[in-house]
C-alpha cells in the first residue's frame, strides 16, 4: 500500500510493565485513510497514480455526491472534503476524481486484521473502518504498552493512515480512535472522564437521534453521561443507553471475533511492461517477502502457489501453478523453484501485472515428520529435489506411483502427486517394480516358454482370475522365470493350454 501512516502514540507516558490486575485492555485502530487507500492501491488493479497527482473519493450523502478523502496532492491544490464534484474541478481541473470502493476497502481491512494475528489472538471488526484486538494478554510478551505500540507501528509501515487508542472496553478504545483522540487508559475508574470530552457523533446513533441530542445541546459525552438513562432510553431507545452501558464497562460486552483466513493473495504493479526475468523476480521477491512474514505469523506453511503475469493483452495473460511435494514457507527456496520456472517458458508479451495467491494452508509440523535430524534433512532434500525437477521440466513432467486395491496388474497402480500418502498392498508373491506397457508375446517349445534359449520356471503359481464384471476379464497362471544370463522375469499363460507371455522385469 502507497499510503505511509500518520498517527501518533497514546500521549499518556505507558508503564514498562502491564499493570498489576490481570484486567483485560484493548487496542482499537481506526484507519480513517481506509477510502483513500482503497481508490489508489496499485493492488485494486488499476495503475496508482503519481504521488504529485490530486485525488479525492466521492460518496453519495442524500442523493449528493461528496468528497469525503483527499490526498497530499489535492490538500495543497485546495480541495477539501465536503466539496461537490464540479467545485473540486473548479479549483483544481487536473484532479483525479474516484467513487468509493467498499468492497475493496472490506478486503484491505480482512488483510489488516489478520495481520494482527502476530499480536493477538482476538481480533474484531469494530465498524466499517475500525479494528479492535484484546492487548492486555499481549503485553508482558511485548514488554509493555510503548513496546506493543513501536511493533504494531513497524508491523504496519505500509497500512492506511490510522489512530491508535487503548482503554479497558472494547468500545471505549473504538470510540477514542474513530475520534482522533490517541490516549492509553489502564484504569477503568479514568474511563468516563477520560471520554468525556469526546462528541456524541462519535457515537453509534441514527440521525434522528443525533438532532435530538443537538436540539438538547448535548455536545460531549460528558453532558450525555449526566443525563438519566430512563429518559435516554425513552427518547433514543433502550439500544443506545446498551451501548452506553458497554462502553463504560457497567455491561459485559464481547465483539464477535474475526476468522482469520488462510489463504494469501497479493499483487504488484511493475513500474513499467518488461520480459527481463531479472526485473520480475526482483518483484516476485517482494511477493514471497510479504508470504513468509505471513506463515511465520500463523506457523503456517504452503502446499502450491499460482504465480499470474499478466501483460496488457488478458489473452496474454501466463499462469504457472507450482504444487509443492511437501509444505514450505521460506521466500529464498520458494523464489528459486520461480526462477527456474520462468527459465523453461516463454513469455508471450511484456509483463505489467505479477500476481500470488495461495489457498493452501498447512501445518510447518509436517516438515518435520522424522524424529532423527539426519533423516529430516535426507527428506527435506528429497522433496526439494522433487520440486526442483517440477519446475524444470514441468508439473506432469515428476509424478509419483502408489498401489490401488486390484488384482490385474496392469490395473493396480496409478499416478499421484509426489508425496502422496496411500495404503499399501497387503503381502503376497513378489511382483516386479518394471511393467511391461503390455504383454509381449513369446515363443514356447513343448510349452516351454523361450527368450534368448530356454526359460527357467521356478516358484509357486499365483492365479489371477478376476475381471468379468467390467468385461476386461483375465484367466492368468504367473510364474517367476530365469534366462541364461541370470535375469528374473515374471511370464504368465492363460490356463489351460494358452500362449505365454512377458509381463515384467524384476
Amino acid at each position: 500500500m502507497s499510503i505511509a501512516p500518520a498517527h501518533t502514540l497514546p500521549a499518556q507516558a505507558p508503564r514498562a510493565d502491564p499493570p498489576p490486575t490481570r484486567q483485560r485492555l484493548w487496542l482499537a485502530l481506526h484507519f480513517h485513510g481506509l477510502p483513500l487507500c482503497a481508490a489508489t492501491d496499485p493492488d485494486g488493479g488499476e495503475r496508482a497514480p503519481a504521488p504529485d497527482t490530486p485525488v479525492a473519493v466521492l460518496e453519495t450523502v442524500a442523493r449528493t455526491q461528496r468528497v469525503i478523502a483527499v490526498n497530499a496532492a489535492a490538500v495543497r491544490a485546495g480541495i477539501g472534503n465536503g466539496m461537490k464534484p464540479g467545485e473540486a474541478r473548479g479549483v483544481c481541473p487536473v484532479i483525479r476524481l474516484t467513487d468509493r470502493d467498499r468492497p475493496r476497502e472490506q478486503a484491505i481491512l480482512a488483510a489488516l486484521a489478520d495481520a494482527l494475528e502476530e499480536f493477538s489472538a482476538e481480533v474484531a471488526v469494530a465498524g466499517e473502518s475500525a479494528l479492535v484486538m484484546e492487548a492486555g494478554r499481549s503485553l508482558k510478551l511485548f514488554g509493555g504498552v510503548r513496546a506493543l505500540l513501536q511493533r504494531l507501528e513497524e508491523r504496519l509501515r505500509h497500512a492506511p493512515d490510522y489512530h491508535c487508542a487503548l482503554a479497558p472496553t472494547a468500545g471505549a478504545a473504538a470510540l477514542c480512535a474513530r475520534g482522533g483522540l490517541s490516549v492509553c487508559i489502564e484504569d477503568m475508574r479514568q474511563l468516563r472522564s477520560r471520554l468525556g470530552d469526546l462528541p456524541v457523533t462519535c457515537l453509534d446513533i441514527e440521525p434522528r437521534g443525533r438532532d435530538l441530542l443537538g436540539a438538547m445541546g448535548i455536545a460531549t459525552l460528558r453532558d450525555l453521561l449526566r443525563l438519566p438513562r430512563r429518559g435516554l432510553a425513552r427518547r433514543l431507545g433502550p439500544a443506545f443507553v446498551r451501548q452506553l452501558d458497554e462502553l463504560l464497562g457497567e455491561r459485559p460486552h464481547f465483539p464477535v471475533p474475526h476468522r482469520f483466513t488462510r489463504r494469501f493473495t497479493a499483487c504488484l504493479h511493475l513500474d513499467e511492461e518488461t520480459a527481463d526475468s531479472s526485473i520480475i523476480m526482483q518483484a516476485a521477491n517482494r511477493l514471497l517477502g510479504r508470504l513468509e512474514r505471513r506463515l511465520r505469523h500463523c506457523d503456517s506453511a504452503v502446499n502450491a502457489l499460482r504465480w499470474t503475469l499478466e501483460a496488457t493483452h488478458p489473452r496474454e495473460r501466463l499462469v504457472l501453478d507450482m504444487p509443492l511435494a511437501t509444505p514450505a514457507w521460506r521466500a529464498d527456496g520458494l523464489a528459486f523453484l520461480l526462477r527456474l520456472r520462468l527459465e523453461s517458458v516463454t513469455l508471450a508479451a511484456p509483463v505489467r501485472r505479477l500476481s500470488l495467491a495461495s489457498d493452501v494452508f498447512a501445518s510447518r509440523s509436517r516438515r518435520q515428520q522424522h524424529g532423527i535430524p539426519g533423516l529430516a534433512r535426507a527428506a527435506g532434500q528429497d522433496h526439494e529435489f522433487i520440486d526442483r525437477l517440477r519446475a524444470r521440466l514441468g508439473e506432469r513432467a515428476v509424478r509419483g506411483i502408489c498401489a490401488l486395491p486390484e488384482h490385474r496388474p496392469e490395473h493396480a497402480w496409478s499416478a499421484c502427486e509426489p508425496g502422496t500418502a496411500a495404503a499399501m498392498p497387503q503381502a503376497g508373491p513378489a511382483r516386479p517394480l518394471w511393467l511391461l506397457p503390455a504383454p509381449s508375446p513369446l515363443f514356447a517349445l513343448d510349452g516351454q516358454p523361450r527368450l534368448d534359449g530356454a526359460l527357467r520356471l521356478y516358484g509357486d503359481t499365483e492365479r489371477i482370475r478376476c475381471g468379468w464384471w467390467d468385461g476386461r476379464g483375465v484367466f492368468r497362471d504367473y510364474r517367476q522365470a530365469l534366462t541364461r544370463r541370470g535375469q528374473r522375469l515374471w511370464v504368465f499363460h492363460e490356463p489351460p493350454a494358452g500362449r505365454w507371455y512377458l509381463h515384467g522385469v524384476y
